[in-house]
């Protein structure tokens, strides 16, 4: 849908879909598929689960690549072309025991605010060090391992008209400022039943 959303995710756990793209939006909005796709949320990269600096959106020509592991628990893309200003930016996503983990190593050549973005259908409190992700009685951890200091912060995801409205989809945030470099590493990982569902 020439959204700029390098490096973009959906994570499923549990049979819920915890991470989701919020899809298309009106082909006909002004510039939608052209020079304004940054105007939408749909079609801009905050609107995506990626990295943006600050509330800017990737340059419509930008390309990645990717690399897998042959046992295809890993996998690496290089986004350094969608962040102007960057030395690299490299997100690696990683499955293992149940957990996915997402790490994105910045290195920048002047100082610049990263903004981790997630739209959830869940429930989102947030917790020391991370958030707890409930959906349909499900229940998700996501731990901020680094930076330990990075605050999350929590919107309801809006549009404005003409824009389709978004129903009952979260915007969650981490913000982090980088000098030179810095690693922004975050894990899911599935929450134990309750000891109703247990009993079930």
């Amino acid at each position: 849908h020439s959204h700029l959303d390098l490096g973009n995710f959906v994570l499923d756990m549990l049979g819920e879909r915890f991470a989701m793209d919020l899809g298309a939006d009106n082909y006909d909005l002004p510039g939608y598929l052209g020079p304004r796709r940054a105007d939408y949320l749909r079609s801009s990269t905050p609107g995506h689960n990626t990295l943006s600096i600050g509330d800017a959106s990737q340059p419509g020509d930008a390309e990645s690549t990717s690399t897998l592991t042959p046992d295809g628990k890993s996998a690496k893309i290089d986004m350094t072309e969608a962040y102007p200003g960057a030395r690299s930016v490299v997100r690696t996503v990683e499955l293992a025991d149940g957990q996915v983990t997402i790490t994105d190593a910045i290195r920048v050549k002047r100082d610049a605010t990263f903004i981790w973005n997630l739209h959830t259908p869940a429930k989102v409190t947030p917790t020391r060090g991370g958030a707890v992700l409930e959906l349909n009685g499900k229940q998700v951890s996501l731990s901020v391992v680094e930076p330990r200091d990075a605050k999350v912060t929590v919107e309801a995801d809006e549009t404005r008209p003409p824009e389709l409205p978004v129903q009952g989809s979260t915007h969650m945030q981490l913000r982090v400022k980088v000098q030179d470099e810095a690693t922004i590493v975050v894990r899911f990982q599935p929450l134990a039943a309750s000891k109703r569902e247990r009993k079930l």
